[in-house]
């Protein structure tokens, strides 16, 4: 990645007007944050904010809201982290989610944008209600918007496994949040299509440590499922090498 820095550099330098060398620059640096957000979070920071600069430093003015929310959003994070929990949802709901908003505007069917804006609401509604920020309706209202977009990638791509894993833990999500008569219906959706993508996707662990997850919980917890999806997973997984 400094490999990368250090040539995207060389080029920004000698073509500053250009869009594309100042956008693979940023995503360069930023690159180089991630590699340091868990060792080193003060350099993670650093990275970000410089990245924050270039991308902004734009002279033709134009805005990249895809970009600058996941920095942003990585900067949230890194507080997050740091026991900063107000300032970092302050900066997901004021600066990171108009910007996840404005990007999908631009491009209504970019599935991509489509993915963060949900991720981000999720951020949003799990940790605003967790810190006693948000009420258990307003924090539904946010995953019904999220289960909304998620429910439009799985139709757009039904084979696609990580669309598949996302609606299931919004079925999760919710069924934490709902009331006791719904709340069994979203467990049960989730187990299931985690059930799905085990079956579809044998050789993906995600799927299998989720699925285990999940069951697990509900059993800790004592939710009353339906034993059908639950005695099918463990049959699923059984039969899995």
């Amino acid at each position: 990645f400094e490999q990368a820095r250090e040539i995207f550099a060389s080029l920004h330098e000698a073509e500053p007007s250009s869009r594309e060398y100042r956008v693979s620059l940023t995503i360069a640096i930023r690159n180089i944050g991630d590699t340091w957000k868990e060792e080193d979070p003060a350099k993670a920071r650093a990275a970000y904010e410089v990245a924050l600069q270039t991308i902004r430093a734009s002279r033709d003015g134009g805005a990249d809201p895809v970009l600058e929310g996941s920095l942003l959003q990585s900067l949230s994070d890194l507080d997050w982290d740091a026991g900063e929990k107000a300032q970092s949802l302050k900066m997901l709901a004021n600066k990171v989610l108009p910007l996840r908003r404005s990007a999908l505007a631009k491009v209504p069917g970019d599935d991509k944008a489509k993915r963060d804006l949900a991720n981000t609401i999720l951020r949003v509604a799990d940790r605003s209600f967790n810190q006693d920020m948000m009420t258990a309706t307003e924090a539904m209202a946010m995953l019904e918007e999220v289960r909304a977009l998620r429910q439009e990638l799985c139709a757009s791509d039904p084979n696609n496994n990580s669309y598949r894993r996302d609606l299931a833990w919004n079925h999760y999500y919710r069924g934490q949040r709902a009331t006791p008569s719904e709340s069994t219906s979203h467990y049960t959706s989730a187990v299931r299509l985690m059930v799905i993508g085990v079956q579809l996707n044998p050789e993906d662990n995600r799927n299998r440590n989720d699925l285990n997850m999940l069951i697990g919980d509900f059993e800790q917890r004592q939710i009353a499922l339906d034993r059908t999806p639950v005695q099918e997973s463990i049959a699923v997984l059984a039969s899995i090498p």
